[in-house]
């Protein structure tokens, strides 16, 4: 037989419940933490007290910005949410290059927005030569020619290929036009970009600039008139190997008075008229291994007295009378021909009198 007693000892925080079984008492503690009526209660259980919403991304192209928000209640409840006001940006396309003056590069179409994305393949694109050159159509819409535009100093670099836009096709860039860089003294320096395309290079393109040296591409088959005359600074005219040079034009070096040697490439069969007048300083004058040289016309190398000697090769078929005017006794000239009558008929001329006007170089016929 149990008995259950309750007595009446209560303290504030427990229950002491005793019961007799036989002679053994058996005491129970319920702690009052073990009633609910007594356990803390959840301060949101009712309802939470939310603060303000607050932003934890800012949106991408792709994705909303998102918001959080903190109940006042306990720190530990929060919520969050696409932010209504914003929403995905949307990319920002456009094309991207790594192309400089002088070295070519790759665009791609890029997302503005620091994304980091890129639609479709990226491409090849050109080197753009110095920046402010003017470009015109050319040869039917297929080509351009380039002149200064706004460029008037330093070093000019001349491009393989133009395009006015990312949206355009590239085209070559194959002539300089007339009076591209003329009278442009503070221009120093003119490159060629590899693999050039420019084939001719107009009327006074480069004449009066403060150019020291050029190079001229292998792809050049025409030096217009004037081209470089008048350029006082000129000391150096180097030309490619593998030269498909044709014609030195009229006047082409007229005025160099600091250009001291030139070897002329076999492939040009023209020298006109005054191409090298005045150049006074021009001491060695060669004609390369191979020469097809047809034709020197009037005054063509007129006051060059510093040459020691020029070999004429056979293929000349013509020789202006004057085209050695001013050229001194210390000077030498030699002709692949027996003698002057071999010449003379040679070159059509009939009467047997004609003879090199004003040169007092020596004649020397070496068939």
């Amino acid at each position: 037989m149990s008995v259950l007693t309750k007595y009446s000892l209560r303290t504030p925080t427990f229950f002491i419940f005793l019961r007799t079984v036989g002679a053994i008492s058996l005491f129970f503690c319920f702690s009052a933490c073990k009633n609910p009526a007594n356990r803390t209660k959840d301060p949101c259980a009712s309802a939470h007290e939310w603060g303000e919403w607050t932003v934890t991304t800012v949106a991408t192209c792709t994705e909303a910005g998102t918001q959080k928000r903190i109940c006042n209640r306990n720190p530990e409840h929060n919520e969050t949410r696409d932010n209504p006001d914003a929403q995905p940006l949307g990319h920002d396309w456009a094309w991207t290059d790594t192309v400089t003056a002088t070295e070519d590069g790759t665009e791609a179409y890029t997302c503005q927005r620091g994304c980091g994305h890129t639609e479709g393949t990226s491409r090849p694109t050109y080197a753009t030569g110095t920046a402010g050159m003017r470009y015109t159509l050319i040869s039917s819409n297929t080509a351009y020619s380039v002149s200064r535009g706004t460029v008037s100093s330093g070093i000019v670099h001349i491009p393989v290929y133009h395009r006015p836009n990312a949206n355009s096709e590239y085209l070559p860039v194959t002539r300089i036009e007339s009076n591209a860089f003329s009278n442009q003294s503070g221009i120093t320096a003119v490159t060629f970009l590899a693999d050039t395309k420019i084939d001719f290079i107009s009327t006074s393109a480069f004449q009066g600039t403060g150019l020291t040296s050029i190079t001229i591409p292998a792809s050049v088959v025409t030096i217009g008139n004037v081209a470089f005359a008048s350029c006082s600074e000129l000391a150096s005219v180097i030309f490619e190997p593998g030269s498909n040079l044709k014609t030195i034009d009229h006047n082409a070096f007229n005025g160099a008075v600091n250009l001291t040697s030139i070897e002329i490439p076999s492939s040009v069969t023209e020298i006109n008229w005054y191409a090298f007048l005045n150049c006074i300083n021009l001491e060695t004058l060669t004609l390369e291994a191979g020469s097809q040289l047809e034709y020197i016309g009037r005054q063509a190398f007129r006051n060059a007295t510093k040459i020691s000697s020029i070999t004429i090769p056979a293929t000349i078929v013509d020789i202006y009378d004057d085209a050695f005017m001013g050229w001194t006794s210390g000077q030498t000239i030699i002709l692949p021909f027996a003698n002057k009558a071999e010449m003379l008929a040679a070159f059509y001329i009939t009467n047997p009198n004609w003879d090199f006007f004003d040169c007092n170089a020596v004649i020397q016929y070496t068939p």
